[in-house]
């Protein structure tokens, strides 16, 4: 279960109806019209109970609706989110964001340009938002890697440009992943300092634990949200798959305000359903419910050959076939199609750094599957992908 919404500093967290949660949703039902998307599409709705105490306000509890829509082809990912509280006062609260991120370059060395736009609407207020981009530049190395990204833009009352430089260390191993972020930020003739580490541990089950804590250290500026500098903070959350369309979550923690997304701090404890409403892609037909089930034969089996830069991927079939594409993390999930060499054998050559990658392959349009012989884990769509290591 996501954390609540955060609540606009400038006005209590006690807001009127929004229609701004809604947003993501129109979104999530254009997407499931039509036929299947050839990237990978994920849309989910969150229903949960949360008790929270805003920095300044007094603990409060609240019914949580958060749709969320995601979108890859590509280098191109959309993010769009969506929340909506009721309190106990019977007041209410909603916001939504809509976020894009491009990436160009391949190896390992990548450029990734941004974008976020926010809203978000309380009881006496008018509507707030944020619009911001952000510029990154990614360095990876196998199962490691760095960033460094600045972020500028606008904030809702054009009060001030707020600015934030930071930098991130990332170590991904078979199901842990850690990431270390450094975050600089000014705004409202202040500064703020985050130095922040997280770990996620995924089974392949589809069980997921994650951590986050950090401290910062700021120099006030002018405003409500300066108001409560928070040290040292922490968040955690448990999620639990209960089939191939739902899973039980519970989170809780204490997170800053973000005087640059005009945003309070909080303590919280959450929890609820997560019910998966697309996400075609990317999945087994006939899925069971248990994703540690044995995966029937496909029929057929991939093999990684070569040294250096370039390597051959090659496809055995058991059968004759028109058509064999694949699409994984080192085609950033672009459909290739493999060129045929034998009357069962299909191959692609291409540069592929070491690491540990996903990928599905497709016969003759049908659907995404996990080759016979390699290690297959759940994915964040409810599916299979398979799981290949190059060395």
């Amino acid at each position: 279960m996501p954390r609540p919404a955060p609540a606009d500093r400038t006005e209590p967290p006690c807001p009127a109806q929004s229609r701004w949660g809604w947003v993501v949703g129109g979104l999530w039902l254009i997407a499931g019209v039509g036929h299947p998307i050839s990237a990978q599409t994920s849309g989910r709705i969150g229903l949960g109970l949360s008790y929270i105490e805003y920095d300044g306000f007094l603990a409060t509890g609240a019914a949580v609706v958060t749709p969320s829509l995601r979108l890859e082809r590509g280098g191109l990912a959309v993010v769009g989110r969506g929340s909506w509280a009721r309190f106990e006062s019977g007041r209410q609260v909603g916001e939504a964001s809509v976020g894009a991120s491009a990436f160009a370059g391949r190896g390992r060395w990548r450029v990734e340009g941004a974008g976020t736009f926010g809203l978000s609407k309380y009881s006496e207020s008018g509507v707030a938002g944020h619009a911001l981009a952000t510029g990154r530049l990614h360095f990876t190395r196998g199962r490691e890697g760095l960033w460094t990204a600045v972020t500028t833009g606008a904030t809702g009352d054009g009060s001030s440009t707020p600015v934030e430089v930071a930098v991130a260390g990332w170590l991904r191993a078979d199901r842990l992943s850690f990431t270390s972020t450094a975050t600089v930020g000014w705004v409202d003739r202040g500064r703020l300092i985050d130095l922040a580490g997280s770990l996620r541990w995924r089974s392949d089950a589809g069980v997921e634990l994650e951590g986050r804590a950090g401290n910062r250290w700021t120099r006030p500026g002018v405003g409500r949200l300066w108001e409560n500098p928070r040290g040292a903070y922490g968040e955690a959350s448990l999620t639990v798959p209960l089939g191939s369309r739902l899973a039980f979550a519970v989170s809780g923690g204490t997170f800053g305000a973000d005087p640059v997304r005009r945003s309070v701090g909080a303590r919280y404890l959450s929890t609820g359903l997560s019910i998966r409403a697309l996400g075609r892609e990317l999945r087994r037909p006939n899925p069971t419910a248990n994703p540690s089930a044995p995966i029937p034969s496909t029929g057929i089996r991939f093999l990684a050959e070569g040294s250096g830069p370039t390597r051959r991927l090659t496809a055995r079939l058991d059968r004759p076939v028109q058509r064999v594409e694949i699409m994984a993390d080192f085609t950033d999930w672009e459909v290739v199609q493999l060129a045929r060499t034998g009357p069962t054998t299909w191959r692609l050559e291409m540069t592929i750094e070491p690491g540990v990658y996903r990928f599905n392959v497709r016969i003759d349009g049908g659907e995404w599957l996990v080759p016979d012989g390699v290690r297959a884990e759940s994915n964040e769509f409810g599916g299979r992908v398979g799981v290949v290591i190059v060395r």
